[in-house]
């Protein structure tokens, strides 16, 4: 299957175990993930598999023409960070922690279905686009984003992001390079599907 990819992750969320129980952090973990998944949901996307404190969705595309895909991952992506941006608000104001979260955008072929034993089965996504999207959302910190996106992915977008840097990504042979958000847009307006310069 060929799709556009949405790999979240919140970050810090080990730091806050050592300090919440887990009751309140499994609550939490839920909030987020409500935010977030809805977000996906809101653009035609799929929630593929919770993973800890991740969240691997997906935007079916056509192989010929993935721009619509990537476009609704975009504004998914959007609408995530305000509705977690949201709920990390309302949180501190009642004197709880914040948890952020890194996103990362992807497009290219996925495989996906129940792997395990008879005894245990689990449902997951696996292929090298997922793996290259989980590598690329460890260099947030790195290079101070919150949102990456891969060089196929950035392709069909005009005027909406930079190249950051080229990065060796583990498990991968060939470099990537890897693009973040203009500048002028990153001011935490999300931006609608009309919004966005999209190239077919």
């Amino acid at each position: 299957m060929y799709a556009a990819i949405l790999f979240a992750d919140l970050k810090n969320f080990s730091a806050l175990s050592e300090v919440y129980g887990a009751n309140r952090i499994v609550a939490w973990l839920n909030e987020h993930f409500e935010a977030i998944g809805g977000a996906v949901e809101a653009n035609g996307g799929e929630i593929l598999k919770f993973m800890g404190d991740s969240v691997l969705s997906i935007f079916p595309a056509d192989l010929d023409m993935p721009a619509n895909a990537c476009k609704k991952a975009f504004v998914a992506a959007q609408m995530a960070h305000t509705a977690n941006d949201n709920l990390n608000r309302r949180r501190l104001a009642a004197g709880g922690p914040e948890l952020l979260v890194d996103v990362v955008l992807h497009v290219g072929e996925i495989f996906y279905g129940n792997v395990g034993s008879p005894r245990r089965l689990d449902f997951t996504a696996i292929g090298k686009a997922v793996n290259e999207a989980a590598r690329i959302e460890r260099l947030c910190d790195a290079v101070g984003r919150r949102l990456l996106v891969s060089e196929s992915f950035a392709n069909h977008f005009e005027g909406v992001f930079e190249k950051v840097g080229t990065f060796t990504l583990r498990g991968i042979a060939a470099a990537a390079d890897v693009y973040g958000i203009m500048p002028h847009l990153a001011d935490g307006r999300s931006l609608s599907a009309s919004e966005a310069a999209v190239e077919s």
